[in-house]
């Protein structure tokens, strides 16, 4: 999966890196998410997106994402209409309510890439 991502790095690429759970390096060790992120982050020369938040605070240019806290707030919601006697099958499978655009502008400026003002007007915003 390196040697892909090293050969195909072009104007027209973009990498979106989201959650995984079995991706392992040349030894066969399992390659943390967080190395991952580390090492696109330090290697690539085009834009990177996220699926987290912590992805781009991990270094990679932007993600557009709901939060865990969101994500843990909308399961409670559910699991309180199952525990009050609702039936799970005849619960909507929704949208979370709310997603979070955050930017890296640090990563930005190493692509070269101006963020437009309206996007960081509602964006939560990474820099050292």
């Amino acid at each position: 999966w390196k040697k892909i991502m090293l050969e195909n790095q072009n104007p027209q690429t973009v990498f979106f890196f989201y959650s995984y759970y079995s991706l392992r390096d040349h030894k066969g060790e399992l390659f943390s998410q967080y190395k991952l992120v580390d090492w696109l982050h330090q290697r690539s020369r085009v834009p990177d997106f996220g699926g987290a938040g912590w992805h781009v605070e991990g270094g990679l240019l932007a993600s557009y994402a709901t939060s865990g806290a969101i994500q843990g707030r909308s399961a409670a919601r559910i699991a309180l209409r199952v525990l009050r006697g609702e039936t799970a099958g005849n619960i909507a499978i929704k949208l979370p309510p709310e997603f979070e655009v955050a930017v890296n502008l640090d990563r930005a400026k190493q692509l070269g890439i101006e963020v437009p003002l309206d996007i960081l007007a509602i964006a939560r915003v990474f820099k050292k």
